[in-house]
């Protein structure tokens, strides 16, 4: 409140001073101009705080259009008689002597009009672009709330899922009465305290989420044994650089889901991520036999709107689904997408 009055008070202040010089450079005489002007101030701040907080709100706010307009219309003649009053009453006979003024003079009244009133738009002018610009962040915020729920909607489909898959996957060890039952439980337990306390932060360390694909590569490791042929990767050159949580795994599970899962005999997976000079490429190919494979399933939805809503422009994704071959090939521009951050923060 008393910045906004602080405001207001420089406003007055930058105008009195402007409109003085302006006047007085006619004749030179700066001190008659400023005077002149402190005649006319209460009438110009009355006019124009009754316009902005009274009169335009009719039209911008409330739309009385005919009330609007008759007060309006009643204001400028009120203020532009009361100017040419104030100017033939008491500025010409103290500081104009040497001039003789007409009272009726249509000309004058046409400049009182200007005189009262250019302040007044001026004023009005910064109002409404202080509130088209506060509307615009109101909308930008509105905006990111809701792309946050959408994408905290997002996150909380995924975990249940991966939840879901790996609990079947030590229901099946279980069942096998296999020693790696209860070390599974404890890379469980390592991958639901990631979730829970760092899967909801905006940003972690690019070595947290390898550790957490490592974790969930050798839980479906212990569940298929020879059966299933696993090589992962890893180029980086910068471990401690940040990226969103959650986005690599469900690629992995996927190819997990759908295809060691679903094939009857020896199956193949490879996975590739490398790191450098802030841009992200990673590659997971799985051999399968289900060729009517969905590649727009729910799981891949969801991960595609997620990538949308966190990297936008600055992340590419390709998935190709051949008859014997899953692959899906990502590439995210987090040096790009940084510096994009930096510039809205």
């Amino acid at each position: 409140m008393k910045r906004r009055i602080l405001y207001h008070i420089l406003f007055w202040l930058v105008y009195f001073l402007w409109s003085g010089l302006v006047n007085g450079a006619y004749d030179g005489l700066f001190y008659r101009s400023y005077v002149t002007e402190l005649f006319h101030f209460p009438l110009k701040i009355v006019v124009t705080y009754f316009l902005m907080y009274y009169v335009f709100p009719l039209y911008f706010e409330k739309r009385q259009d005919v009330q609007f307009i008759l007060i309006l219309s009643s204001l400028i003649i009120i203020s532009t008689f009361t100017h040419r009053i104030i100017i033939y009453k008491f500025i010409q006979p103290l500081f104009y002597t040497e001039y003789t003024i007409e009272f009726w003079n249509y000309g004058k009244l046409l400049y009182g009009v200007f005189d009262v009133f250019s302040v007044a738009a001026i004023a009005i002018s910064i109002k409404l672009f202080k509130s088209r610009y506060e509307s615009i962040q109101r909308e930008k915020e509105l905006e990111n709330e809701k792309l946050l729920a959408e994408l905290s909607f997002l996150k909380a489909q995924i975990n249940p899922h991966f939840l879901f898959n790996t609990l079947n996957n030590i229901y099946a060890l279980s069942l096998k009465n296999s020693s790696e039952t209860s070390n599974s439980i404890l890379k469980l337990s390592e991958l639901l305290r990631f979730m829970i306390h760092d899967g909801s932060l905006k940003k972690i360390k690019f070595s947290e989420e390898i550790n957490t694909l490592n974790d969930y590569i050798e839980l479906e490791k212990l569940r298929y044994g020879d059966r299933l042929n696993i090589i992962f990767e890893k180029e980086i050159d910068n471990e401690d650089e940040m990226i969103a949580p959650l986005l690599l795994l469900p690629f992995v599970e996927n190819s997990f889901k759908h295809g060691a899962s679903e094939s009857r005999f020896a199956s193949t997976i490879n996975i590739s991520l490398k790191q450098k000079n802030g841009i992200l490429t990673f590659k997971v190919i799985n051999s399968k036999e289900n060729e009517e494979f969905n590649k727009n399933g729910i799981g891949l939805k969801n991960i595609k709107r997620q990538l949308e809503l966190i990297y936008g422009k600055h992340h590419w994704l390709e998935i190709k689904n051949s008859p014997q071959l899953f692959e899906v090939h990502l590439t995210i521009n987090n040096a790009a997408h940084a510096k994009t951050e930096l510039s809205n923060s």
